[in-house]
Protein backbone atom coordinates (compact mmCIF):
# COMPACT_ATOMS: atom_id res chain seq x y z
CA UNK A 1 0.00 0.00 0.00
CA UNK A 2 0.98 3.66 -0.58
CA UNK A 3 2.54 5.84 2.16
CA UNK A 4 3.34 9.63 2.42
CA UNK A 5 6.69 9.91 0.76
CA UNK A 6 6.21 7.45 -1.45
CA UNK A 7 7.57 8.56 -5.10
CA UNK A 8 4.89 7.50 -7.44
CA UNK A 9 3.78 7.96 -11.02
CA UNK A 10 0.27 8.47 -12.00
CA UNK A 11 -0.86 6.95 -14.95
CA UNK A 12 -3.34 8.75 -15.79
CA UNK A 13 -1.44 12.11 -16.16
CA UNK A 14 0.11 12.53 -19.07
CA UNK A 15 3.83 11.32 -19.88
CA UNK A 16 7.04 13.61 -20.06
CA UNK A 17 5.45 16.01 -18.51
CA UNK A 18 5.89 18.20 -14.69
CA UNK A 19 2.61 15.61 -13.66
CA UNK A 20 3.97 12.35 -14.29
CA UNK A 21 5.65 12.10 -11.60
CA UNK A 22 4.99 13.08 -7.80
CA UNK A 23 5.33 12.45 -4.10
CA UNK A 24 2.66 11.71 -1.81
CA UNK A 25 1.91 14.57 0.10
CA UNK A 26 -1.41 13.50 2.05
CA UNK A 27 -3.68 10.39 2.12
CA UNK A 28 -7.05 10.41 2.86
CA UNK A 29 -9.96 8.08 1.85
CA UNK A 30 -8.47 5.63 -0.55
CA UNK A 31 -6.87 8.58 -2.00
CA UNK A 32 -3.49 10.50 -2.59
CA UNK A 33 -2.35 14.08 -2.78
CA UNK A 34 0.61 14.55 -5.03
CA UNK A 35 3.35 17.19 -4.82
CA UNK A 36 4.56 17.52 -8.47
CA UNK A 37 7.27 19.88 -6.61
CA UNK A 38 9.33 20.29 -4.21
CA UNK A 39 9.43 19.77 -0.08
CA UNK A 40 9.61 23.56 0.50
CA UNK A 41 7.74 24.48 -3.17
CA UNK A 42 5.07 21.92 -3.36
CA UNK A 43 3.20 22.49 -6.54
CA UNK A 44 -0.64 20.60 -6.76
CA UNK A 45 -3.09 19.99 -9.87
CA UNK A 46 -5.64 22.17 -9.53
CA UNK A 47 -8.18 20.82 -11.06
CA UNK A 48 -7.88 17.16 -9.35
CA UNK A 49 -5.36 17.61 -6.82
CA UNK A 50 -6.87 14.24 -5.02
CA UNK A 51 -5.76 10.98 -7.19
CA UNK A 52 -7.19 7.23 -6.51
CA UNK A 53 -4.73 5.03 -5.49
CA UNK A 54 -5.42 2.86 -8.59
CA UNK A 55 -4.58 6.01 -10.72
CA UNK A 56 -0.81 5.38 -8.95
CA UNK A 57 1.97 3.09 -9.68
CA UNK A 58 4.89 3.06 -6.79
CA UNK A 59 8.41 4.15 -8.43
CA UNK A 60 11.07 1.74 -7.72
CA UNK A 61 14.05 3.08 -5.75
CA UNK A 62 16.51 2.26 -8.58
CA UNK A 63 14.91 5.21 -10.55
CA UNK A 64 14.89 7.51 -7.81
CA UNK A 65 17.30 10.59 -8.89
Amino acid sequence: MFKVGDKVRVITNPKDTLWEKGVIHKIKEGKALINYGFEDFPVFDIRRPWKNFEELELINEIERG
